[in-house]
């Protein structure tokens, strides 16, 4: 009986929604407010009763800002950040963050920096205090320098045994050659040795400028709180720099293949990427869906639900015949200017050449013959992931990135409605203009045999 039941619920017909149509609970969405610094500090946020809240500052500045004689040092500086400011050295940052019971975090990406902090509220003006002061106030001791050095090294070496990471950063390489996009975010080795106070200070004062700033508050915080706290600690923030850079040129798909010989490695891995749109592009919503619809291929007999009919779409049932998959990832990387969509896989040495087939085929297969249940399944798992963003950091670096991708917020609401007008035949005429055959931008490590066998595919 619950085997029945359980096969009812699962089928895609009882969840299928007309062209248009959202579900009742994402017609609504919490309110965003937004105003903005006399120096062009953005700050924006999102309330609602509660102890907690996570404030944030996100900078328009990441290693696509950085040039090829300093590149890594967008990444450098987020380490430096936690080394001390001209307020507070290194002990005192860390004993203030861990006596109000702080939780600090801090990453940075291709186009952006973010730090933030989840604080009680009664602690966010420090809180906040805390990130701007190791934002524009970190005092870049040589001996830190130098300590951090050695850290970043031992991280790009652990990075590069990483395989699913080596091989996006070969596509970016073999994409964006020409471009400081395909640099690696943590920058060449050379480049990490020759990161200098002057280099690190250099970056901050030509990018972490007021109109590239954004203040983020999600939670337990009044917008006019955080617009208090924010003119108090970011409001000096000049607005334009005495350094101006030259840098940010388009970045521009180009297809290419990087090969990469290992007899010994334990997986053949390979990744297959073709052009797609940028974070502004009206395009962009038809990609996230079709990350959505392509999927995580996962071999684990455990995870399908009753039946792989009911589950698994057309690519899962054309690697479900490859043997010996250990993963697969389909991606969507869009950057401000391009963007990137295919698939990371690792799978054993003797089907590499059959499973690089499938995904090959996929781009045409899925510009040709997509199905409709298949796009239900897709707009349904982005509902469903409308309605987990909950977490402070999870809010904050989604209006943080609409507002300096799209230069204005996009409520849930919004993103659901402009999803959920695709139907088959509006996905196909999008995924034509980007998928063609043998524009692909390719990387594959593993045996000299089986690369042989890959490349008899695209020849």
């Amino acid at each position: 009986m619950f085997r029945k039941i359980f096969r009812s619920f699962t089928n895609p017909q009882n969840l299928r929604w007309n062209k248009g149509e959202i579900p009742e609970s994402l017609k609504f969405d919490r309110e965003i407010e937004l105003s903005t610094l006399s120096n062009g500090v953005t700050v924006a946020s999102q309330y609602w009763e509660g102890p907690v809240a996570t404030l944030g500052i996100m900078i328009e500045a990441g290693s696509r800002n950085e040039t090829m004689s300093n590149s890594g040092v967008a990444h450098y500086l987020e380490h430096m950040h936690f080394k001390g400011t001209t307020k507070r050295d290194k002990h005192q940052l860390e004993l203030d963050v861990e006596s109000m019971g702080g939780a600090l975090n801090a990453f940075t990406s291709r186009d952006t920096t973010l730090f933030y902090i989840e604080v009680l509220q009664e602690n966010c003006a420090k809180g906040l205090d805390i990130i701007s002061d190791q934002l524009l106030n970190s005092t870049y001791l040589d001996k830190y320098i130098k300590e951090e050095c050695g850290t970043i090294l031992r991280e790009a070496e652990e990075v590069a045994k990483d395989m699913r990471e080596t091989l996006l950063e070969d596509v970016h390489y073999g994409c964006f050659r020409e471009h400081i996009l395909g640099q690696p975010i943590l920058g060449s080795r050379n480049a990490i040795k020759n990161i200098n106070k002057a280099k690190l200070k250099k970056f901050i004062l030509t990018h972490y400028l007021g109109p590239r700033i954004v203040v983020l508050g999600a939670g337990g915080i009044l917008h006019s709180q955080l617009m208090e706290m924010a003119e108090k600690f970011v409001g000096h923030v000049p607005s334009n720099s005495e350094f101006p850079f030259d840098g940010e040129h388009h970045a521009v798909f180009t297809p290419s293949l990087t090969l990469t010989k290992d007899e010994n490695a334990q997986f053949f891995h390979m990744a297959v990427f073709a052009p797609a749109p940028d974070w502004s592009d009206p395009d962009y919503w038809a990609f996230l869906l079709l990350q959505r619809i392509m999927g995580d291929y996962s071999s684990q007999k455990s995870v399908r639900i009753d039946s792989p009919d009911l589950i698994f779409n057309q690519l899962h049932k054309d690697l479900d015949n490859v043997q010996g998959i250990n993963k697969h990832e389909c991606l969507y990387i869009p950057y401000k200017d391009v963007g990137l969509f295919g698939h990371y896989m690792s799978i054993a040495h003797e089907s590499a050449g059959k499973a690089f087939k499938v995904l090959i085929d996929s781009f045409m297969e899925y510009a040709e013959g997509l199905d409709e249940t298949e796009v239900t399944r897709g707009k349904n798992r982005i509902y469903n992931e409308l309605l987990g963003i909950e977490l402070g950091s999870d809010i904050l670096q989604t209006i943080g990135s609409q507002l300096i991708y799209m230069k204005r917020l996009v409520p849930r609401s919004e993103i659901a409605k402009r999803v959920s007008e695709y139907d088959v035949k509006k996905l196909q005429e999008v995924f034509k203009k980007y998928f063609r055959p043998n524009e692909f931008t390719i990387a594959i490590r593993g045996p000299t045999k089986e690369i042989d066998k890959c490349l008899g595919y695209i020849s």
